[in-house]
């Protein structure tokens, strides 16, 4: 009897020397790890070895078991969900207690995990108090596990939730910071695109640096951007850039047909995650590997302006992520289209106002003139025959009024490039015509000059025209009394402002006159023209500030 009992004591402490040896590898080998897969992992290879069998499954975000690992005699289990609400899964997420079945015919109300096994043993996986996934093993034959068994799977468990918890919260964040990375990065092209749109004027080069900043920034395989032409009805390639053939710039596509038209008739995005299912796809032999096509339309107010093309290779290849971004590229390039388009108008525009305004100073002087010089001559012919004496008088009036149209016409040459401006410079011009309007306005004007002015090479008369439509706006709409004027020259930029402390206006209203807005929108373009800006400074009571900022021109 003592030997049977020494020998129960000492397979009693083989088993128990099997268990702490087991529970501390596995302890060193997932305390090391923050990767999920690798804890799992470990922790089936030490089931496997302990009892031939064993699974780890965790909860998912559905509230379902997902079977995540096990060892070969239950591999087909890898992937098996489970709800969490019936039998003896949901047991034992429903207690958060160990479970033994030796005899499934005791337990006929609980469904085993699977069919094929006659016993089992589950332990909850617990962290924070809650049931976070689960460790079975199962066995071919009838009461093949005891309470130890159970104990020892039930250790296992213990020491595997938490570090199963770090690894996953370490996954999430992991996933955060991918997340907010890809964030900041999307951000950061935005914010490319927006400044690259915002200062340029010129349609082609809007469409050709933006498509070529969206493919490298957010590395879609293939972007093209087609603009709508109105005549047509046909959407036209600007711009395209990518993995794929080269289709020719220029190359046009009926709204009637294909994705990028049901877009553009719509004016809604289309995306077609698998084109060959598309009825509506229009293949072309350049683009014969598209899997899938995102097509955002480029859309202000109601008006169609163009559409953004995105294809990829692979099917399903884009998400709404990349459809919202997608969409925020779009309503920029729509205000930046929007911008040339009125520029172009307001280009016209000034042109037909200063055709206009030659027009009325023709008419109102030297046309005047001529018409009297026409009568004069007229007149002295007839007095050739009847009083010659008289005619002398009338061919002293015919001078003066031919020298005095001369005076109009040299003046009207001298608004389009005054004299001053060619022969003695910025500064000069500014001093004389800033004298000019001062006694016929009655303002006093001063002007303070820094810097070498022959930094403006190059630039002078935009510059000169600026100052010349800011000061005939102060004259026309300020009531001032006072204008300053100063230029400031540098190596790297040429400065200039204008103040004066007249009335001053709200410039986010809309200007209470046309002439304003044209003079205001005038001046924008010829600083725009030089590459340079302006801003425009006031406010009612206190007077108005424009000041320009252009790059020297080397």
């Amino acid at each position: 009897a003592l030997a049977v009992e020494n020998v129960r004591l000492a397979e009693r402490s083989a088993r128990l020397l099997a268990k702490e040896q087991l529970l501390a590898a596995l302890g060193r080998a997932v305390s090391g790890t923050l990767d999920l897969q690798q804890i799992v992992e470990h922790t089936v290879t030490r089931l496997h070895a302990a009892f031939g069998a064993g699974a780890l499954a965790l909860l998912d975000t559905t509230g379902e078991l997902v079977v995540m690992a096990a060892a070969p005699s239950q591999a087909h289990l890898v992937g098996r969900r489970w709800a969490c609400n019936a039998g003896m899964v949901g047991w034992v997420v429903a207690h958060g207690q160990p479970f033994l079945a030796n005899d499934l015919a005791a337990t006929p109300e609980l469904l085993p995990p699977a069919p094929g096994w006659e016993a089992w043993i589950m332990a909850p996986l617990r962290s924070g108090g809650q049931v976070i996934g689960m460790i079975l093993v199962g066995a071919a034959q009838a009461h093949a596990f005891t309470y130890t068994d159970v104990d020892l799977i039930e250790a296992i468990a213990a020491q595997v939730s938490g570090p199963i918890t770090s690894a996953r919260l370490y996954a999430q964040a992991q996933r955060l910071a991918a997340q907010v990375q890809r964030r900041a990065d999307e951000l950061a092209v935005l914010n490319r695109i927006a400044r690259t749109t915002s200062a340029l004027l010129d349609q082609a080069a809007i469409v050709a640096m933006a498509t070529q900043q969206i493919q490298a920034g957010f590395g879609f395989p293939q972007v093209d951007l087609f603009l709508f032409d109105e005549e047509s009805n046909e959407l036209v390639l600007g711009a395209s850039v990518g993995s794929y053939p080269t289709v020719a710039l220029g190359y046009r596509q009926h709204i009637n047909l294909g994705l990028m038209g049901r877009a553009a008739r719509t004016r809604q995005l289309v995306y077609a995650a698998a084109v060959a299912a598309e009825a509506e796809y229009l293949a072309l032999t350049e683009r014969e590997a598209t899997g899938a096509e995102l097509v955002v339309p480029i859309v202000t107010g109601e008006r169609l302006l163009g559409v953004l093309n995105i294809e990829a290779a692979e099917r399903e290849a884009f998400d709404d992520a990349d459809a919202k971004l997608l969409t925020t590229v779009a309503d920029m390039l729509a205000g930046a289209l929007e911008n040339v388009r009125l520029y172009r108008r307001a280009q016209a525009a000034a042109v037909l106002e200063e055709r206009n305004r030659l027009a009325r100073e023709l008419h109102d002087s030297v046309t005047q003139q001529l018409f009297s010089m026409t009568l004069t001559a007229q007149a002295a012919r007839a007095q050739l025959e009847r009083n010659p004496p008289r005619v002398a008088g009338q061919l002293e009036r015919l001078q003066e009024t031919a020298t005095a149209a001369l005076a109009e016409m040299r003046a009207l040459i001298a608004q389009l490039r005054p004299p001053a401006l060619r022969d003695q410079g910025l500064v000069a011009a500014l001093q004389q015509h800033a004298q000019k309007l001062s006694q016929r306005e009655g303002i006093v004007i001063s002007l303070g000059v820094v810097g070498d002015e022959r930094l403006a090479q190059g630039s002078e008369q935009p510059i000169f025209r600026i100052v010349q439509e800011a000061l005939n706006n102060v004259c026309k709409h300020a009531a001032a009394c006072n204008v300053q004027i100063t230029l400031e020259f540098s190596s790297n930029v040429i400065l200039v402002r204008v103040r004066d402390d007249g009335a001053g206006f709200a410039p986010e209203a809309t200007p209470s006159s046309a002439g304003r807005q044209l003079g205001i929108l005038g001046m924008r373009e010829r600083a725009a023209e030089l590459g340079g800006t302006l801003e425009l400074c006031s406010t009612p009571g206190s007077g108005t500030e424009v000041v320009v900022r252009v790059p020297r021109r080397v």
